[in-house]
């Protein structure tokens, strides 16, 4: 039969002045003079939640690049890609619908809408057929 300290939990001891704010005159003299203020384990805790959080977002930044920030990480580029191609797409083809002059110039209207419709459904159906095999 085993006895002693192997029994019984550890249990956390909380220092009662630990998370005390400093008084104005601990506050005028300057920090060498202070007294170290005690750290606590949630603020241990939480300065390494912090700086792994602030780890792994230079860590993604680094390795996306200037085309990664814009568009996404590698398995949402093309799904981001195409969503801003429709995007523009459908933005362009409005603006032509409603400058479509009636004269000579009516055809290359025409055609530039033509090859926006084209580009339109490309994107949308790559959208709609990406998010279908997701599933």
């Amino acid at each position: 039969m085993a006895t002693g300290r192997a029994d019984k939990k550890a249990q956390p001891v909380i220092e009662p002045g630990a998370e005390q704010e400093l008084s104005p005159e601990a506050e005028a003299k300057p920090p060498s003079r202070r007294a170290p203020r005690k750290v606590t384990a949630k603020d241990e805790e939480d300065f390494f939640r912090n700086a792994g959080a602030d780890d792994w977002l230079k860590h993604h930044r680094q390795t996306l690049g200037w085309l990664g920030r814009l568009f996404g990480a590698s398995a949402t580029a093309a799904t981001n890609i195409a969503s801003f191609v429709a995007m523009v797409s459908i933005f362009a083809f409005i603006v032509l619908c409603f400058l479509s002059p009636k004269d000579a110039e009516a055809a290359r209207y025409a055609e530039s809408q033509k090859a926006l419709g084209g580009l339109i459904a490309s994107s949308l159906a790559y959208l709609f057929g990406a998010a279908s095999t997701r599933k």
